[in-house]
């Protein structure tokens, strides 16, 4: 669990590298230390040199592995502060142990800040948009085909009658606990719950931009929708 052969570990699972290539990339850290790491690591079989030359280290099927299960671990322990009181536990299993994918996201703090990210999101030229929400939802693009999950409790009426909407779906969940986003142009935001609670807490989100948490949000969509009652305008 030394962070530096953590991070050893993290950089040969992209591409094989020479110690110097290692030292560089790693910085702070010398040469016969790093030497050091590796032999600690070469010792439990999780890297080795590569045949050919001797000279560039490649972790093993057995190293990738571990790492597998470790994305999870070094992802929830940088995110230490906010996992503590923020819950996972709504979405599936499968799901839970995808979450490290959210590692390339950006966390937006601050509620004033999230809803101002949320009004740039909705202000894009999108044409498909998901969303999951336990609160009033004002759409501002309303060229795009629309789907909505809100607890049952939400008064939709007005929604389902408002002729400005080109396209909308809802679907109807007995309680909402997270909150969430998702576009045809691959950007995403998604809030989980204080652990206390079973709503939202939008004071903090993540929000996404590459591919892997992408398909990670729709994941998450599929199970929520597949579980709503679904009402169409």
């Amino acid at each position: 669990m030394n962070p530096i052969r953590i991070q050893i570990l993290q950089i040969l699972n992209e591409e094989d590298q020479n110690l110097s290539k290692l030292a560089t990339k790693i910085g702070l850290v010398s040469n016969s230390e790093i030497s050091r790491h590796l032999s600690r690591l070469g010792e439990q079989s999780l890297i080795r040199k590569e045949r050919e030359t001797g000279r560039y280290y490649q972790i093993t099927a057995f190293g990738k592995a571990i790492m597998n299960s470790l994305d999870n671990f070094v992802f929830l322990s940088i995110n230490s502060d906010y996992f503590t009181d923020h819950s996972i536990a709504d979405i599936p299993l499968s799901l839970q142990s995808q979450i490290s994918v959210l590692q390339n996201a950006e966390i937006i703090s601050g509620t004033g800040n999230v809803m101002h990210k949320i009004k740039e999101f909705m202000e894009l030229p999108i044409k498909k948009l998901r969303i999951i929400v336990d609160s009033g939802y004002p759409f501002l693009n309303t060229e795009a085909e629309i789907s909505v999950i809100v607890p049952e409790s939400m008064n939709t009426t007005e929604n389902q009658e408002d002729p400005s909407l080109k396209s909308f779906k809802i679907g109807l969940l007995p309680s909402v606990p997270i909150t969430m986003a998702l576009c045809d142009l691959e950007i995403g935001i998604i809030a989980f719950p204080r652990e206390s609670e079973n709503n939202p807490d939008v004071s903090k989100c993540f929000y996404i931009q590459d591919p892997q948490g992408i398909k990670f949000l729709e994941q998450i969509w599929v199970f929520f929708w597949d579980k709503a009652q679904k009402i169409s305008n």
